[in-house]
């Protein structure tokens, strides 16, 4: 199933100075609607990423930017930057490319492969590690 992950930016008195990472198997711009009458403060889709997957893809991308993670989905990093780490985890592994079904290689072969030095932590180098299990 596809879906979006997507970040936003709020006018939230609390939150307001971070970013809302998460997903969507709807229009990212109905989930801000939701998320504005939710939260009683507007929240404006920055950027969103056609994903397979959206909910393990929302856990993946949460587990790398753990560092940066405020409370729930709010993150203390640029909306670029989660973009640039986004866009290179969710490469045409998640994403279909020119109408071609690539599914994505495991979560352990993805953070193996980082070049932005974000690396996961991880008990087995397999790809059934428990780090996929946390996932699924």
């Amino acid at each position: 199933m596809s879906g979006y992950i997507y970040c936003m930016i709020n006018d939230h008195r609390r939150y307001g100075k971070y970013v809302k990472i998460g997903y969507t198997e709807r229009s990212p711009d109905i989930r801000s609607d939701e998320l504005s009458e939710k939260w009683h403060c507007n929240f404006v889709v920055i950027w969103e990423l056609e994903v397979y997957e959206p909910a393990k893809a929302e856990k993946f991308i949460h587990r790398v930017l753990d560092e940066f993670r405020l409370d729930y989905e709010f993150f203390n990093i640029s909306a670029e930057k989660s973009r640039q780490v986004a866009e290179h985890y969710f490469d045409e592994h998640w994403r279909e490319i020119e109408g071609k079904e690539v599914l994505p290689p495991c979560l352990v072969e993805l953070a193996n492969n980082d070049t932005f030095g974000i690396l996961i932590e991880h008990e087995h180098s397999e790809c059934n590690s428990d780090l996929n299990e946390d996932i699924d």
